[in-house]
C-alpha cells in the first residue's frame, strides 16, 4: 500500500542526533571562517580610507572628505560587525563541545 500522505521531513535527519549537530557545527564553522576570511580586508580598507582622508583633509576638498570618511566608517562598521560575528560563533561552539561531567574514580574502596 502506498503512504497516501508522504512526510516532508527528513527522516535520516530527524532521528540521527549527532548527524544534526555535525551539520549545525559545520555550518557554525563555514560562518565563522567566512567572517574570518572577510574580517582582514575590511581593516585594511578601513586604513586605506582612513589614508585617504587624512590626504583629502590636508588638500581642504570638502566633498572628498565627506566621501571618504563615508567609505572609512562602513569599513569601520562592517569590521566590528564581522568580528562579533566570528565571537558570537566561537562562544556557541565553546559552549556546544564542552565535556560532559567526569566521573570521580572509587578510590574509598581500593584501599
Amino acid at each position: 500500500m502506498v503512504n497516501p500522505s508522504p512526510s516532508l521531513e527528513l527522516p535520516w535527519l530527524s532521528t540521527n542526533k549527532s548527524l544534526r549537530l555535525r551539520i549545525h557545527m559545520i555550518f557554525l564553522l563555514s560562518i565563522m571562517s567566512f567572517a574570518n576570511f572577510v574580517f582582514y580586508p575590511l581593516v585594511i580598507g578601513f586604513f586605506v580610507a582612513l589614508i585617504i582622508e587624512q590626504i583629502f583633509r590636508a588638500q581642504d576638498k570638502a566633498p572628498q572628505v565627506l566621501r571618504s570618511m563615508a567609505i572609512r566608517k562602513y569599513f569601520w562598521r562592517q569590521a566590528w560587525l564581522f568580528n562579533i560575528i566570528w565571537f558570537v560563533g566561537y562562544a556557541i561552539l565553546l559552549f556546544t563541545n564542552r565535556p560532559g561531567p567526569q566521573a570521580m574514580p572509587d578510590m574509598i574502596w581500593q584501599g
